[in-house]
């Protein structure tokens, strides 16, 4: 979630309020993306190139 709030994203990470998903997809945290019809095709476009960019360099770089 920290990437994506370097870039002006809102997404939600964590367990998103459901404490059996970690053990249904073996993932600890997620990120979840929310779009309403008022998100435009650009905003979208924005976070499906910041999605594209993301690595685990990237990720670990905000915070040092």
């Amino acid at each position: 979630g920290s990437f994506f709030n370097t870039k002006n994203i809102c997404v939600r990470s964590g367990n998103h309020c459901a404490k059996l998903l970690p053990e249904l997809i073996t993932q600890q945290d997620t990120v979840r993306v929310s779009m309403y019809f008022y998100n435009t095709f650009e905003e979208i476009d924005k976070f499906i190139n910041a999605a594209k960019d993301l690595n685990i360099e990237n990720a670990i770089d905000i915070f040092f």
